[in-house]
């Protein structure tokens, strides 16, 4: 059985049947693996739907069978391993992607259709704060979600994908543009400590820096996707033309430069693993008003990442 058929929880992407169960299970097994948890990756799927194209809103429409943005915004979260690889892992190369190399990935299966090579959902800013524009890096592979939306987007506007590739892609799409907005999906050439993955405390609870951004930081907000989003949703079309102007690979840089202050400000200098993983750290204590000292940062990423959605997406579906 295909992948997309054995473990897909979206109604009318890949029907199938007794799946409310399986939504249920996955749903709940997804709320703490997202960037932005399921309800900021709806947020910004809902506020990239509200700034579709008529044109591109019935595309999308007819490709998803008639499902809306929001409902596989986190799908990629759901179908770890086969379609993303886990955060906490880092190659050296893009060929050390595969399930001989890494046990997160043992139970990849390449042989089922319909598979892509699971790729990274973090993008890399170089030490001058540019973006890079490939996944090399010389011989060094590169964290680069941007390159693969890039990579995704030509490729479903030139039809060289066939039908359920198209349906991931787009899946794919809308979830790194997502994640690439998230502080903590952002690795910077210049840091020995990559994307947060040292232990803070906020609130009594120990937890990776990472994490917090993930979801903690969101938990002050409503558990609607859509109301979140009219909280976010507030630019004029003028500041929207400003926001979503150059590239894909701009747009990374941007979301590097206006992270990178809240990247430093806890992390501590420590002796790192080969992965970037700290060693021998005492956790860093957050403030109590951490989430509301930083809602500017916050909500102007979740905009972002909506507004450039949209963009991305009116430019494939026009």
């Amino acid at each position: 059985m295909a992948i997309i058929e054995k473990y897909s929880f979206i109604n009318h992407i890949f029907p199938m049947k007794k799946r409310s169960l399986l939504f249920l299970f996955l749903v709940l097994a997804c709320v703490n693996l997202s960037a932005w948890n399921r309800l900021g990756h709806y947020a910004i799927a809902q506020i990239a739907n509200d700034h579709l194209t008529s044109r591109a809103k019935k595309a999308l429409l007819k490709q998803m069978n008639g499902a809306p943005i929001m409902a596989y915004g986190s799908d990629a979260d759901a179908y770890r391993p086969y379609w993303i690889t886990d955060i906490g892992f880092i190659p050296e190369d893009i060929d050390d992607i595969r399930p001989e190399n890494v046990t997160y990935l043992a139970g990849f299966d390449y042989s089922l259709p319909y598979n892509f090579t699971p790729y990274p959902h973090c993008i890399t800013i170089k030490k001058n704060g540019e973006s890079y524009r490939d996944i090399r890096d010389g011989d060094r592979y590169i964290h680069n979600a941007a390159w693969y939306v890039a990579d995704f987007a030509k490729k479903l506007k030139d039809g060289s994908l066939n039908d359920e590739q198209g349906k991931i892609a787009v899946c794919l799409i809308i979830h790194f543009i997502g994640d690439m907005h998230n502080p903590n999906h952002i690795y910077y050439d210049s840091d020995d400590i990559k994307i947060g993955r040292y232990p803070i405390e906020y609130k009594g609870k120990r937890m990776k820096f990472h994490a917090f951004w993930d979801s903690e930081i969101l938990n002050i907000y409503p558990n609607s996707g859509k109301d979140l989003a009219a909280l976010v949703d507030q630019c004029s079309q003028k500041e929207i033309r400003e926001i979503t102007k150059g590239d894909v690979f701009d747009w990374a840089a941007d979301s590097g430069k206006s992270c990178r202050p809240i990247i430093e400000e806890y992390m501590p200098s420590v002796e790192a693993d080969k992965n970037g993983g700290a060693l021998n750290i005492t956790p860093v204590s957050l403030p109590q008003n951490y989430p509301r000292e930083n809602r500017e940062l916050l909500f102007n990423q979740l905009r972002k990442a909506g507004y450039r959605l949209a963009k991305i997406l009116n430019e494939i579906y026009k």
